[in-house]
C-alpha cells in the first residue's frame, strides 16, 4: 500500500555538496528543459551553472566520492536571459562539451581534452554550429552507441525549426551538415515554432521527442502564449527516419500537418512548453507538462502509451491557485514546470516546485501501471523556499541506478520583471535521495 493521497511527507536528502555561490537573479541555472544540467557517465558525474559575477562554472566527481572538483571560465555574455542554461555532456572519449547562451547572443562552446580535465576547456569556434543561422535552445544527445548529436533551434518563437547535428569522432568536429527534426516554417502547414521537452534517450535505435507547436498569430496580441497540442515523434539519425510510436512512418521535417498528437491541448489551454520527459523500462515514452485542468487552473499532468500504444493523461495535482501566460521570455508562475524520471522499478518520480507549498521542492511518486497520483505518494524534498526553481535532474544516473540527484539552489526573477527584490547570489548544492522502497514491496 502506498501512502494517503494528498498527505505530503518529507523525505530529506542523503548528501548535501556545496558548490558555491551562484547567480540568482533569473532562473538561468535551473529550467527544467536544459539538457543536460547534470550528466553522468561511467561514473563521473558533471555539470554546469553560472557563479555569482555570471561567470560560467563547471564541475565534475566521481560518483563513488563526496569531492566536487569545480572551475570558474571566462564570462561571456551577462546571463540576464533565463534561456541562457548551459547544457552539458561527455563524447565516447571523455571529453566534455558544454553549450549554453544562444537566445539573444550567439551561442558560446567549451570542450576539454579527451579524459575531461577542467583545466583542459577552452572555447571553441565551429563554423559548422551556424550554418543553419542563429541557434538557440542548444542541447547534447547521448546515444547507446557513444555516439553524440547536439539539437538546437532555429527561427523565432512563432517561426521555427529543429535541427540536430552529430558530432564526429574522427574529424573531432561537429558534421557540416544537419537533420532537420521538427519545423513550423514550411508551405505546407501553418506558421508556428516547436518547442521540445526534455529529449529521450536512445532506444531501439531512436531518440524520443515530445514537442508542443506554439503561434504567435491565434487569438490574441504578441504578449499571449499559444502552447497548441502535446505531439511525439521518434528519430533515427543514423537513417534519417521518424516515425510514431505506433510505427508510422513520418516525413522529416515533421510539420503540425502530420504529428502524432498525444494530448489535444487547444490554444486556450494554457500548456507550459518544454517540460520533463522520461522513458519506461521497455521504451516508452512518458511526459508531465502543465496545462489547465477542467477546473481551468493549469495542474501538473502525466502522460504515457498504455502497452496496447493508447496515449493516457491524467493530472496529478490539485492546485487551487493560477496566473495567466502572458508576456514574452521567461514566465514565472506560481508552479514550475515538472521534470520527470522513470526508476529502474517503473516507479515515476514527478518534480517540480510550487507557491502554494512555500515554493518547496516537491515530488510525485507513481507507480505503475496506472500512475495515479491517489495510488502514489507526495513527498518534500528540500523544505526551504527556491523562488523561481525549476527542477534539474542527472535523468542518465536515475534511469540507469535509481539514485536521484538534483542540482538546488534559489532562483529570482528579476531580469524578466517578476521579482524586483531578488538577491542577486544564492548557495548552489548537489542533493541526492536514496528513493525507499514501496510500502509493502
Amino acid at each position: 500500500m502506498s501512502h494517503p493521497a494528498g498527505r505530503w511527507r518529507l523525505l530529506l536528502p542523503e548528501t548535501v555538496l556545496p558548490l558555491g555561490l551562484a547567480w540568482a537573479v533569473n532562473g538561468a541555472n535551473c529550467q527544467t528543459y536544459r539538457q543536460h544540467g547534470l550528466f553522468s557517465r561511467d561514473g563521473v558525474q558533471i555539470g554546469a551553472f553560472f557563479g555569482p559575477e555570471g561567470q560560467l562554472v563547471a564541475f565534475r566527481r566521481a560518483l563513488d566520492e563526496a569531492r566536487v572538483q569545480r572551475i570558474s571560465l571566462p564570462r561571456f555574455a551577462l546571463p540576464q536571459d533565463a534561456h541562457f542554461s548551459p547544457s552539458v555532456v561527455t563524447d565516447q572519449r571523455g571529453r566534455l562539451h558544454i553549450m549554453g547562451g544562444a537566445h539573444v547572443t550567439e551561442a558560446f562552446y567549451l570542450r576539454s581534452a579527451p579524459g575531461g580535465s577542467l583545466r583542459s576547456l577552452v572555447a571553441v569556434q565551429d563554423s559548422a554550429l551556424h550554418a543553419d543561422g542563429p541557434i538557440s535552445y542548444p542541447s547534447f544527445l547521448a546515444g547507446e552507441d557513444d555516439a553524440l548529436y547536439l539539437t538546437y533551434r532555429i527561427g523565432v518563437p512563432g517561426r521555427g525549426a529543429w535541427r540536430l547535428r552529430a558530432w564526429d569522432e574522427a574529424t573531432e568536429a561537429w558534421a557540416p551538415r544537419s537533420t532537420p527534426l521538427a519545423s513550423g516554417m514550411g508551405r505546407d502547414t501553418w506558421t508556428s515554432s516547436p518547442y521540445f521537452n526534455n529529449p529521450l534517450r536512445r532506444h531501439a535505435g531512436s531518440f524520443g521527442f515530445f514537442n508542443v507547436w506554439r503561434s504567435n498569430v491565434l487569438g490574441g496580441g504578441r504578449n499571449v502564449v499559444r502552447n497548441i497540442g502535446l505531439d511525439y515523434f521518434e528519430v533515427d539519425p543514423s537513417t534519417s527516419n521518424a516515425r510514431t510510436h505506433g510505427g508510422l512512418r513520418l516525413p522529416l521535417p515533421v510539420t503540425p500537418a502530420v504529428s502524432e498528437r498525444v494530448v489535444a491541448v487547444p490554444n486556450d489551454g494554457q500548456l507550459s512548453n518544454q517540460a520533463g520527459a522520461t522513458r519506461l523500462r521497455d521504451g516508452r515514452p512518458f511526459a508531465a507538462m502543465l496545462m489547465a485542468g477542467r477546473d481551468g487552473r493549469r495542474q501538473v499532468h502525466v502522460t504515457w502509451p498504455r502497452p496496447d500504444g493508447q496515449w493516457r493523461a491524467y493530472p496529478i495535482t490539485r492546485f487551487r491557485s493560477d496566473q495567466p501566460m502572458l508576456g514574452q521570455g521567461t514566465l514565472y508562475l506560481p508552479h514550475s514546470r515538472p521534470a520527470c524520471v522513470a526508476l529502474p522499478d517503473d516507479n515515476v518520480i514527478v518534480l517540480f516546485r510550487s507557491a502554494e507549498h512555500g515554493n518547496r521542492l516537491l515530488a510525485k511518486r507513481l507507480y505503475p501501471p496506472h500512475y495515479r497520483a491517489q495510488e502514489g505518494d507526495s513527498l518534500i524534498l528540500w523544505p526551504r523556499d527556491l523562488g523561481f526553481y525549476e527542477p534539474v535532474v542527472d535523468i542518465a544516473l536515475a534511469e540507469a541506478t535509481g539514485r536521484l540527484c538534483l542540482f538546488v539552489q534559489c532562483c529570482g526573477g528579476a531580469a524578466d520583471n517578476a521579482d524586483t527584490s531578488v538577491a542577486r547570489t544564492a548557495p548552489a548544492r548537489l542533493m541526492e535521495w536514496a528513493v525507499p522502497p514501496a510500502a509493502g514491496s
